[in-house]
């Protein structure tokens, strides 16, 4: 009897102490709970920042995406924040080529699995004509986008390292073209006096070489071998053979080697109000056959 009484009371001792250690530690962690700092109201954990873009930017992506808030709120996948650098590095690439002038980017086709370089299309000095900035990253290790990414991008890569970015554009033919055929004319005209026109279309692609300074002299040198299209007129109503026009136009070509794909149309006359290449062109393509005397082509590829 005395012996469960001792264990009774030792049962109640414990218990009363364990009450007395809990309320202990609850006051404790009371007191310390009111002493940690809480976060402002202006500490949003749950907030992500958006990458900053221009419209311009933001345009460009929407149009080749399928989320436009995902876009407007700057939280971008690999792929897109991809497509902005690049945009940068063709952006940086046409200023320094052609300080003169300004550009818009307005679409965009990435590369990836299907497409060997990124295509950008861009406006110049505010402009409606468009032309094309190829930007190649081979030789770079790739990285595929995330689940998340894969049904909107699966054909997308990610490219790290700006450095090995290469650019080529065809804006520099707009600024050629008509000084280029002015002077090829007057290289012809030394030899064979009939050519009275002459109409150059270039839409190449070239690098940094190929900016606002080029010299087209340097092309009808042979320094650069810029593809290109060329028309050119004669009068035929001077009394030589159509055909030795022609070939006396083939043989300078080919003496200098002047690079291109030519067409020579030998006119039955010239009509007063045609006074360019491109009036020319326009009156052979209103007019038919019935305008000229002879129609051939060659080419003059330097290999």
């Amino acid at each position: 009897m005395r012996k469960r009484f001792s264990q009774n009371l030792c049962a109640l001792l414990l218990a009363a102490g364990v009450v007395a250690g809990l309320f202990q530690s609850g006051w404790n962690a009371s007191a310390d709970d009111s002493s940690l700092e809480q976060p402002k109201e202006s500490e949003d954990v749950d907030e992500v920042e958006g990458i900053v873009m221009t419209e311009e930017q933001k345009e460009l992506l929407k149009k080749i995406s399928a989320d436009d808030e995902r876009v407007e709120s700057g939280n971008l996948f690999a792929w897109q924040e991809e497509v902005l650098r690049q945009y940068e590095y063709a952006k940086e690439y046409l200023q320094g080529k052609y300080p003169s002038h300004t550009f818009e980017i307005y679409d965009c086709v990435q590369k990836s699995k299907l497409n060997s370089y990124t295509t950008f299309w861009f406006y110049a000095d505010e402009g409606e004509e468009s032309y094309e900035l190829y930007l190649w990253t081979e030789g770079q290790d790739t990285e595929e986008g995330t689940e998340e990414e894969t049904e909107e991008s699966m054909y997308m890569s990610v490219q790290k390292d700006t450095s090995e970015y290469l650019c080529k554009d065809n804006f520099y033919c707009s600024l050629i073209c008509d000084s280029y055929a002015e002077a090829l004319l007057e290289v012809l005209q030394k030899e064979v006096p009939e050519c009275v026109g002459v109409l150059t279309v270039m839409t190449s692609v070239n690098g940094e070489d190929c900016d606002e300074t080029l010299d087209v002299n340097d092309i009808l040198a042979g320094k650069y071998e810029i593809t290109n299209s060329t028309r050119i007129f004669l009068d035929g109503s001077s009394g030589v053979d159509a055909s030795e026009l022609f070939e006396q136009v083939q043989s300078l070509i080919g003496e200098q080697r002047i690079y291109g794909a030519y067409i020579v149309i030998v006119l039955k006359g010239v009509p007063e109000d045609c006074s360019t290449g491109q009036r020319m062109w326009d009156y052979v393509k209103e007019n038919g056959a019935s305008s000229y005397l002879l129609r051939q082509s060659f080419q003059q590829f330097n290999s």
